[in-house]
């Protein structure tokens, strides 16, 4: 798929190693910011400027025959993060309006409005286990909202100095990482919003990252060029750093965690080894600065959205 200043959504196959257009859905009424699919592959969610999220099937294995589902109304200024929940019914929507909203997706409903008084902007936003969700603020801090609390206040999570960019939860919502203008990641006990970790080795604005299923592993990527790999068992440190080339705007890990994604810079999209960190294949197909990452539960294919309008779905084993 491909979402960008068009309004519309492109979508195309690279299974095959060409590029193919094979259908255009249309609906949005300004720029398109972000794209999230359910896990199974039969529905798209997609952001807008216009202020609204729309629900797509995409359950026809046919392309064409794809339609919009629904239009989720609410924000007050553009849709800029998504975040699926693991069961795919819960959908978190990240606004300029300093507001997170969570919608129940099969049915199309509000769910809850969800601001703090002194949220800023909402830089980032990641669904967890359990009715968490973690988000990231300009203002430097995360916070964890626990959604089955309708009264209870977020846990702040302090200690960053600059604009917080990127934030990820654990699959199990034990574990918090987030990303940083003051050149660090940090890790945080999702439950108790304690520092467990200080992760030091960028030189300069901390913007993607991503933790493992349980927490073990985490990736940060920068615009010092660099991807590193951590360990978080025990004392958190330093496994492979990784030299990209480019300034880094997406990294994730393969459903496995065998191995890892980074994206960045004048379309840099590389595939690497998580255990020696080298690199085992490059995707080409972007021209501008990649912004996000996705890979499917099977592990099959890669989803990255671009700044060049496109958001092109790989065969990870052909490229």
């Amino acid at each position: 798929c491909t979402g960008g200043r068009t309004k519309k959504i492109h979508v195309y196959d690279m299974t095959k190693g060409d590029y193919k257009l094979l259908t255009k859905l249309e609906g949005h009424t300004h720029y398109i910011y972000c794209l999230t699919s359910s896990s199974d592959g039969t529905r798209l969610f997609s952001g807008s400027r216009d202020k609204t999220v729309k629900i797509w099937d995409t359950s026809s294995p046919q392309a064409d025959q794809w339609t919009l589902l629904k239009t989720l109304v609410g924000h007050t200024s553009p849709v800029i993060y998504l975040s699926l929940s693991q069961c795919s019914q819960y959908l978190a929507t990240g606004s300029e309006d300093k507001t997170i909203i969570v919608w129940d997706v099969e049915v199309g409903a509000l769910l809850r409005t969800i601001k703090s008084p002194q949220m800023t902007e909402v830089k980032g936003v990641s669904y967890g286990r359990d009715n968490t969700i973690s988000s990231a603020s300009t203002d430097g801090s995360v916070r964890a909202w626990n959604l089955g609390a309708k009264a209870q206040e977020p846990l702040k999570l302090e200690g960053h100095t600059d604009g917080v960019d990127a934030v990820a939860i654990s699959a199990d919502g034990s574990t918090i990482i987030s990303g940083s203008g003051d050149n660090s990641a940090r890790v945080w006990d999702a439950q108790t919003g304690k520092q467990k970790a200080l992760l030091e080795g960028h030189t300069d604005w901390v913007k993607p990252v991503d933790i493992s299923k349980y927490g073990k592993h985490a990736l940060s990527g920068s615009d010092d060029n660099t991807v590193i790999i951590w360990s978080l068992e025990g004392e958190a440190k330093e496994l492979k750093k990784i030299d990209f080339g480019k300034g880094v705007f997406a990294v994730t890990f393969s459903p496995d965690e065998e191995s890892l994604f980074a994206g960045g810079q004048d379309g840099l999209l590389k595939q690497y080894s998580v255990n020696n960190g080298e690199s085992i294949k490059e995707f080409k197909g972007h021209t501008n600065y990649i912004n996000s990452l996705k890979t499917t539960s099977d592990g099959k294919h890669l989803v990255s959205a671009s700044d060049d309008n496109k958001i092109i779905v790989w065969n990870v084993e052909s490229g």
